[in-house]
């Protein structure tokens, strides 16, 4: 059996949520890619659209930067330093 190296397996993934269309959200991303890239995660764009408690929760705030492990989630706009804060802030 091939195991993932143990770094692998700890990478966290962080979604930016946001919708098609979201000038802000296109706007944001080498932020939001910027710190995950700085601290070690890795990204993923998500339609907000497709995940309903989601959506209800952070409708009027996108684009969101969104920690699932944690579930907290930081609204844009925000900037590389706001970003990099908020994914070093203890859960």
């Amino acid at each position: 059996m091939i195991r993932a190296s143990t770094q692998e397996a700890r990478v966290e993934t962080l979604w930016l949520l946001g919708t098609a269309g979201c000038h802000l959200c296109d706007a944001l991303r080498p932020a939001a890619e910027g710190a995950a890239r700085a601290l070690g995660f890795r990204l993923e764009v998500v339609e907000i659209m497709d995940h309903e408690a989601l959506l209800t929760r952070f409708e009027t705030q996108i684009p969101v930067l969104y920690r699932p492990s944690t579930d907290q989630g930081l609204p844009g706009p925000f900037t590389l330093p706001e970003a990099l804060a908020f994914l070093q802030a203890p859960p």
